[in-house]
């Protein structure tokens, strides 16, 4: 992710959230070696924020943005904390966390979104093309269960 499109991506995030300061630390958010403790104070911030949006669609949004930052900064943690706040489109926007974490090999935050990406069948399916990948000696037998589980047409 370009240092660019972050901070193109932060400005449409501050965009939804109200108030004046939302550009200021959504962009803070975008800075390179931001220390854990500000990262988290920053992140929760920016959370709040975001709880005052009415539109769930566009909470969502915002929610899967906070998030991908997060993550793009190696703070899978966090990120997972916040994409579980969101109610709707998960199938839109839980994959694009999981991508990000599984790039990263965090496998104990990898295990955490396994518990998310079980909401739904379609994210909970993609989690299992991302579970193959990180764990290759594994892919056909997870391909199997897949299979396995198909519904049979007639």
């Amino acid at each position: 992710m370009s240092l660019k499109s972050d901070r193109a991506g932060a400005v449409r995030v501050a965009s939804l959230v109200s108030g004046p300061s939302s550009s200021r630390f959504l962009l803070r958010l975008q800075t390179a070696g931001i220390e854990q403790v500000e990262a988290e104070t920053h992140y929760r911030q920016a959370v709040r924020e975001v709880a005052g949006i009415v539109s769930e669609g566009d909470k969502a949004s915002a929610y899967f943005r906070i998030a991908e930052v997060q993550a793009a900064n190696g703070h899978c943690g966090f990120a997972l904390i916040t994409v579980s706040k969101i109610l709707v489109d998960t199938v839109k926007h839980l994959p694009g966390i999981g991508e990000e974490v599984a790039q990263r090999r965090d496998l104990v935050a990898f295990k955490q979104y396994l518990h998310l990406a079980g909401r739904d069948i379609r994210t909970a399916i993609h989690a299992c093309g991302q579970l193959a990948i990180l764990y290759p000696a594994d892919a056909t037998a997870i391909a199997e269960l897949l299979l396995a589980r198909q519904p049979r047409a007639g």
